[in-house]
């Protein structure tokens, strides 16, 4: 039976290393100001692949596999990411991305924004470090 698992996988990263293209408001707070720089931005990736192929990618825009910040790339090629997905079918992201350097990270989501906002795939939050 061809079932499609989906989620969304957290990763924190300092505000001070994301681009200019990322300028969330302080949402956690409610405050509308800018993230101050020692501030955290909270980013959450949504995900969706196919159980039977592997297909999919953050939120179906593709997994990346030729940036090489990729957080995957610890799966070797793509084509053995999915087929890590469809023999293991993992219901979480938590453990494959658990590990992810956050200045890749980063750079990952600078390079991709506007692919991954089109898809509806990313969203941000902040998180003050008071909290």
């Amino acid at each position: 039976m061809k079932m499609s698992y989906s989620g969304e996988i957290y990763a924190e990263v300092e505000a001070s290393v994301v681009n200019n293209g990322i300028n969330p408001m302080a949402i956690v707070s409610g405050n509308p100001e800018p993230i101050d720089d020692s501030a955290y931005v909270v980013v959450w990736i949504r995900w969706r692949y196919e159980s039977e192929t592997g297909a999919g990618g953050y939120t179906g825009t593709g997994w990346y596999f030729d940036d090489p910040n990729n957080g995957l790339h610890k799966y070797g090629s793509e084509e053995d990411f999915k087929q890590f997905l469809v023999e293991q079918q993992p219901a979480s992201f938590d453990d494959i991305l658990n590990d992810w350097d956050p200045e890749e990270k980063a750079a990952f989501l600078n390079s991709h924004l506007s692919q991954l906002e089109g898809g509806n795939c990313v969203y941000f939050t902040a998180e003050s470090p008071n909290t």
